[in-house]
């Protein structure tokens, strides 16, 4: 059975909603900042979240491409490179060495948001 690795997130009442695999994660803030954050900001916060908290689903899972309904976060590359120098004292204690690792991670697809 082939899983559906499609990233939907969405504005709503009080911040963020992502589904994934038919569960909801959402990041809720105070109803007056979230209500007084300029609407137009919201969506470049939306790109830049959601890929922040999802970049590394696919190094603890058997995912090798997820697709996004967002824009190319402007931080992607930052978010990358984070990800990619945290590596070794993230695995240090556990198997696949950082190597294997970082080879697992720049083979993952980001639709929608790699270039």
């Amino acid at each position: 059975m082939k899983l559906n690795n499609r990233i939907i997130c969405h504005n709503t009442e009080s911040g963020i909603k992502i589904t994934f695999r038919n569960r909801e994660f959402c990041l809720k803030y105070p109803l007056r900042i979230w209500k007084a954050y300029p609407p137009k900001a919201r969506a470049f916060l939306i790109d830049n979240v959601t890929f922040l908290q999802t970049i590394d689903m696919p190094l603890v899972s058997d995912i090798k491409k997820i697709s996004y309904n967002t824009s190319r976060p402007i931080f992607y590359p930052l978010f990358r490179d984070t990800l990619i120098k945290n590596t070794p004292q993230a695995v240090e204690d556990y198997k696949p060495s950082t190597p294997a690792t970082i080879k697992k991670f720049l083979k993952i697809k980001y639709n929608g948001v790699s270039p």
